[in-house]
């Protein structure tokens, strides 16, 4: 479906996507905090606009309470955030290179303005995707065929409350967020996911599956619940997203 993406000083980034068979305008925020309306194909994309801005008190109240990200924050798995204000940039750009991100902005925003900061969390969260991409695949078919399970296909999302899922048909969802925990977590949530092949809810038979895949599970489950399904800034422990 068509959308545009607009920078508004208040909000943020705000996308607004045309979609067939909507007669109302449809206000959402997805788990990273990005601002999505959704009009009616015949409508123009400033009512979405004016509708997002209208509705500035809701949205104030869902999005997740946030610390701005700052320069020389540490980004697992291994990337570093760098601010730099430079003249004559007419806009917001970013680069990645040798694990340093980099968000460029005009010399007359401010790193913390919620147009940069909108943009830096929608470009970490990209990097964080490809990471999960390249990582997590081979992970779930390593622990799979070394504990003797089979599913049927991996999805990487983002998912707003969970770090994982599997269906009856055998399709396992891993967050995209999860490659920034600790090593050890990050098998566990695997784990998990492969015990769901065998019992889809969590009776005592998966735990006990799970315990013999997974012998510290009640441990590092503890451990997990100390996360959430953000953006990890590992130099204060803070959670951003």
């Amino acid at each position: 479906m068509p959308s545009k993406t607009y920078a508004l000083e208040s909000l943020g980034y705000v996308t607004v996507t045309k979609r067939r068979g909507n007669r109302h305008l449809r206000l959402s925020i997805s788990g990273n905090g990005q601002i999505r309306v959704s009009i009616p194909v015949w409508a123009s994309y400033q009512s979405g606009l004016d509708f997002a801005r209208s509705s500035q008190h809701w949205i104030n109240q869902r999005l997740p309470a946030t610390v701005p990200l700052q320069s020389g924050q540490s980004i697992a798995p291994g990337y570093t955030l760098r601010f730099v204000a430079q003249p004559q940039l007419d806009r917001i750009r970013a680069k990645t290179e040798d694990n340093i991100i980099t968000i460029m902005h005009p010399i007359d925003i401010d790193s913390t303005d919620t147009r940069v900061q909108s943009f830096a969390k929608t470009k970490l969260t990209k990097v964080l995707r490809q990471e999960a991409q390249n990582q997590l695949p081979r992970r779930l078919e390593n622990l799979a065929n070394q504990h003797g399970l089979n599913y049927r296909l991996l999805k990487i999302k983002l998912l707003k409350q969970r770090w994982g899922s599997c269906d009856q048909t055998g399709l396992i969802v891993l967050n995209l967020y999860l490659v920034q925990l600790p090593s050890e977590l990050i098998d566990y949530v695997i784990l998990h996911e492969l015990a769901h092949t065998k019992h889809l809810n969590h009776s005592p038979a998966f735990w006990e599956t799970l315990e013999l895949i997974c012998p510290n599970a009640r441990e590092l489950r503890k451990e997990l619940k100390k996360y959430n399904p953000n953006i990890v800034i590992n130099s204060s422990g803070q959670h951003v997203a």
